[in-house]
């Protein structure tokens, strides 16, 4: 899941995208990305999101692309956006 702003609710929405995926493919180990442009966009809750065994993992893309952040915001801001599955 791509996450270009703040939202309380991102966490939830990747969970339920994993769950409904899952019970597609019961025996497939799935684990879910989310994708946030900065830190400030990553929701303060679900404490357990992003520990080892959580099913729920994070990738913030400033800190892993500091040069290039910029561009995807602004694909963001002009309606570009993907969901990542499978």
């Amino acid at each position: 899941m791509f996450q270009g702003q703040p939202s309380d609710k991102a966490w939830h929405n990747l969970l339920t995208k994993i769950a409904l995926y899952g019970e597609e493919h019961p025996r497939s180990d799935v684990v879910g990305i989310a994708i946030f442009l900065r830190e400030q966009d990553v929701p303060a809750f679900q404490s357990w999101a992003n520990h080892v065994v959580a099913p729920l993992l994070q990738v913030v893309l400033r800190r892993v692309l500091p040069d290039g952040w910029r561009a995807i915001r602004r694909c963001w801001n002009s309606g570009f956006s993907s969901d990542f599955a499978g």
